[in-house]
């Protein structure tokens, strides 16, 4: 397995994927790169086929976002029966998402709150017309993440999540 690799003038890593589990019943072969990517809006790139599949499986709807873009929207009940998505890296380590991760409040900037029901959320995963998919804020909200620079190392851990994140998940259903 190739080593991650740093690019300090873009301030991303790149690092192998393996595969996508999205829940129990898709899987999909991957073998490309992962970028880590700061400074990208709050969102999740990957593949247009993949991100259509996974949008799919949830029943989300295309919207128009801006004039040549999209986005995946879906009630936001949805995310206490979605699935977790599981990244399986090259060396086989493995990130989970869970669906307040990657199902997010159609608020300015994603940020969870209290919501009503029949409340609409979107995916934070957005197609683009890399083979790699590209983790932005979204993703780094999530993982705390550790970078050993002279080994060339990444290491990720789940965050805690914040008091606003269990107050939604115990709370609001």
């Amino acid at each position: 397995m190739p080593p991650p690799t740093l690019h300090p003038d873009w301030n991303e890593w790149t690092f192998p994927l393996a595969s996508i589990d999205f829940g129990h019943d898709m899987h999909l072969d991957i073998n490309a790169s992962a970028v880590l990517l700061p400074n990208l809006l709050n969102a999740i790139l990957g593949p247009y086929h993949q991100v259509e599949a996974m949008a799919a499986k949830l029943g989300a709807e295309r919207r128009p976002l801006g004039t040549v873009d999209f986005t995946f929207v879906l009630p936001c009940e949805c995310r206490r029966d979605a699935p977790p998505m599981v990244f399986t890296l090259g060396g086989g380590g493995k990130i989970l998402l869970n669906p307040f991760d990657y199902i997010v409040p159609n608020t300015p900037g994603g940020h969870t709150g209290a919501m009503n029901a029949g409340e609409t959320c979107r995916l934070a995963l957005r197609p683009d017309g890399s083979v790699n998919w590209l983790f932005g804020s979204r993703f780094l909200n999530s993982h705390c993440i550790s970078v050993d620079y002279d080994r060339r190392r990444i290491a990720f851990a789940k965050s805690l999540p914040s008091f606003s994140m269990l107050y939604n998940q115990l709370f609001l259903y």
